[in-house]
């Protein structure tokens, strides 16, 4: 297979996010794995935000997740200073780095690395992490393949963030849900003990709310519990 069918595949399998199989997770190592081929690196690796905290999403290798978790932790390197400022970071030759990263450049050198790319991952302004790329010689990477690591990191990207809108829609049509549920479930309650005592339907729903209250129970829980006859009119009812 070329090079160039390859990165197509990667692409493809970056932008289905439509799967029932999907896992964000796999997505992002299948990046990281990509990057290093499609680019003759060494190793690439991931960051991922999670809210004020950058952490080791996806790793080409052991010894680059060591690195990478350097990076989150200690808030030093590419893939930090690509993720803040929101541009790529380029450098070309680590052993003149101290200065700008007086821990993670030692490290990387000792692991073999020379040279990184990193560009930060965000879509619509919204940054949601970073990709480091290594090599093992002090080289430069050309425009091309920084459109090759723009191009597959903006897709595993937009990946990401649909996953999790679809969450998100998701949970908040669970949300919607419970609260319809819940509602019916009082709505039932309030009729039925407005039928038995022969009174307004909303007299019968302060009654109810009023024994949830005292209580300090669920007004759905209470409601629940009369239509399913654990409950009588009678303890509703006032005196």
């Amino acid at each position: 297979m070329s090079r160039q069918q390859a990165l197509l595949e990667t692409l493809v399998a970056l932008a289905d996010t439509l799967d029932a199989d999907y896992d964000p997770a796999e997505h992002l190592h299948m990046l990281a794995d990509h990057c290093v081929e499609a680019l003759d690196a060494a190793a690439a690796g991931v960051l991922l935000s999670n809210g004020p905290q950058l952490e080791v999403a996806a790793a080409s290798s052991r010894e680059v997740r060591v690195l990478e978790l350097f990076e989150a932790l200690q808030r030093e390197g590419p893939c930090v200073d690509a993720f803040e400022r929101g541009v790529p970071v380029r450098e070309c030759d680590l052993s003149g780095s101290a200065k700008r990263w007086p821990g993670f450049a030692p490290q990387a050198i000792e692991l073999g690395y020379r040279c990184v790319y990193a560009r930060p991952m965000a879509r619509g302004g919204e940054r949601i992490g970073a990709l480091n790329v290594f090599w093992s010689d002090a080289t430069r990477i050309d425009p091309a393949g920084e459109v090759v690591a723009k191009t597959l990191a903006d897709m595993a990207t937009i990946g990401i963030l649909h996953e999790r809108a679809l969450s998100a829609a998701n949970e908040q049509i669970l949300r919607l849900r419970r609260a319809q549920d819940q509602r019916a479930v009082v709505e039932q309650a309030k009729t039925l003990l407005a039928e038995r005592l022969a009174v307004e339907p909303d007299e019968a729903y302060d009654w109810l709310r009023r024994y949830a209250r005292d209580r300090n129970q669920r007004l759905r829980d209470v409601s629940q519990r009369f239509i399913n006859g654990e409950l009588g009119e009678h303890h509703f009812a006032p005196e």
